[in-house]
């Protein structure tokens, strides 16, 4: 099916030819350095702030030990932790955990991203300026960007607070260097950020320059107000390559990072920065069986631009091959205890997944997104569609279906999204024995739309200015080609379409989507961008 659809998905314009990735199309990988003390504080706020601006992050940290609290427990079941071993505790290892941090990056995802940043918690990044900066230079270059100091190295090297970004040629170079004995790269001891610059330039990489149009700084070793009231510490006079400012001159309009910032500041940027896009947190079915196909595409294909993702699923750890739990490790897996495995168990699975988003998330997100994993979404879309919807009213989206239930029902498959006042009444029914919810068996869709209905909330009209389809049950090849099966033509509530009419430039999501049509999906949307300079050949002249 892949070979089938690809020439037509080619030629669907989804974006009406924009690049769905905006600023920018470069991938980006965010390596964040934490540890078990810090992880309930700094990383749970950097988790909920910046880091799933990145195309994906881990957390680097060393194991916890037989101290770990309840809290730290459920922390690090939400969050992405890199399955490294052996990481040594302490401020004066950071060179170990950031090599180890690198050489995690090259084995496993050397050719999934073009750059490859290192940040502490108690750093602030602005992703989309810095995908912005990226945007303009060459990853295939042995190059890296980051706050310059000009000693101690040859052309010096990056505050490690600061953040810094390898670019993939870096990388590669970087794993050449721990691999040649003659290199002399230290695998531990020392300054961080020191070591890791001697062993890149033993291969050749050289910092880049990081500084604006007008000369001023994009990456910062120190907080906002620090630079802001000129409150520079000597060894920044000192060591700074360019002379440090203060006042507005401290920092250029596409900041990319600070350094020394608490969690509660952390959230405070977040909130100045994200006023328009609604905040989206997705809640996605699967099961063991299918953790290595399709949980792992969905992982590494849409699911990191939801403002959280967690993955529903039982969790039979005695019944699971290493392979799994491993990859169960890499991935946030919601915490919820008694899931009955099997398809005709839906009902319960989808329930308890919005039980859960309520306990935990209700007052975080405005929407509630429950899709399968062989569902395909475009988050940017979505948010576009749910920026004019109303998160405090009692409504729903998703593929409208006209029979069963009073006002219909979404389907299951093609993804639903409640919004915050429904998902708020979804849990209130469910706590009202009057309103006989089934929380298990019948068709999940259903019943979780029978439920909503005792408490007043209905379907939304999910449909683009030209009455095309947003969310679609099927994949986009059957759409496209009329490939409709007799319970679609009966249960539909709006007449069905084909050929460009069947979707929306907007499209939402479809269903039924192989893992490698994951990929294909997410590769021709953000990857693959026709340039619309080409010169045509002149017929009459050959």
């Amino acid at each position: 099916m892949i070979n089938d659809s690809r020439g037509v998905l080619q030629n669907f314009q989804f974006s009406r030819g924009k690049n769905l990735s905006d600023p920018s199309s470069v991938r980006v990988l965010c390596l964040i350095l934490t540890s078990p003390k810090y992880i309930h504080t700094r990383a749970k706020a950097v988790h909920e702030t910046w880091a799933p601006q990145c195309d994906r992050h881990f957390f680097i940290t060393e194991y916890f030990g037989n101290n770990i609290t309840s809290k730290q427990i459920n922390i690090t079941e939400q969050i992405p932790i890199a399955p490294i071993k052996n990481i040594t505790a302490g401020y004066d290892h950071l060179t170990q955990k950031s090599t180890l941090a690198f050489l995690f990056a090259y084995e496993n995802y050397l050719n999934d991203f073009d750059w490859f940043v290192k940040a502490d918690d108690d750093t602030y990044v602005i992703v989309e300026h810095l995908k912005t900066f990226l945007n303009e230079q060459n990853p295939s270059e042995p190059v890296t960007f980051g706050y310059n100091f000009k000693i101690h190295v040859p052309k010096g090297y990056h505050s490690g607070g600061a953040s810094y970004v390898l670019s993939r040629e870096s990388l590669q170079r970087f794993y050449e260097a721990h691999k040649d004995p003659t290199s002399n790269c230290r695998k531990d001891g020392g300054s961080e950020d020191v070591e890791i610059a001697n062993c890149l330039r033993t291969k050749g990489v050289y910092p880049g320059k990081s500084l604006d149009k007008q000369n001023r700084e994009l990456f910062h070793p120190l907080s906002f107000t620090d630079h802001f009231r000129g409150l520079f510490p000597d060894w920044l006079e000192t060591y700074a390559e360019n002379p440090p400012q203060n006042n507005y001159n401290c920092c250029s309009d596409q900041t990319i990072s600070f350094h020394y910032v608490r969690p509660e500041e952390q959230y405070l940027i977040k909130n100045h920065n994200q006023i328009i896009l609604p905040r989206i947190c997705c809640l996605i079915l699967t099961t063991p069986k299918n953790f290595l196909t399709r949980a792992k595409a969905i992982n590494e294909t849409w699911a990191p631009r939801c403002d959280r993702y967690v993955f529903v699923t039982e969790y039979p750890r005695e019944e699971m091959t290493a392979e799994q739990i491993s990859f169960t490790e890499q991935i946030p897996i919601a915490p919820i205890k008694g899931i009955v495995p099997g398809y005709e168990h839906l009902t319960q699975k989808s329930v308890l997944a919005f039980l859960y988003a309520y306990e935990n998330y209700l007052n975080d997100f405005d929407w509630f997104i429950k899709a399968d994993d062989d569902t395909y979404l475009i988050i940017e879309h979505l948010k576009k569609f749910l920026s004019k919807q109303n998160s405090s009213e009692p409504i729903t989206f998703g593929y409208n279906f006209k029979v069963i239930v009073p006002q219909g029902y979404h389907s299951g498959g093609a993804s639903y999204v409640l919004s915050r006042e429904s998902l708020r009444r979804f849990h209130e029914a469910h706590k009202d024995p009057t309103s006989n919810c089934r929380k298990d068996e019948g068709s999940e869709d259903v019943e979780i739309a029978n439920c909503l209905r005792t408490k007043g909330v209905y379907p939304g009209k999910s449909l683009d200015k030209e009455n095309r389809e947003l969310f679609h049950p099927l994949s986009f090849t059957d759409h496209f080609r009329g490939y409709f099966p007799d319970w679609l033509l009966k249960y539909a509530e709006n007449s069905l379409r084909t050929h460009y009419d069947c979707c929306s430039d907007e499209t939402i999501s479809f269903h039924y989507v192989s893992p490698e049509e994951q990929y294909l999906m997410n590769f021709l949307l953000y990857r693959a961008h026709p340039t619309s300079n080409i010169i045509k050949s002149n017929s009459s002249s050959t």
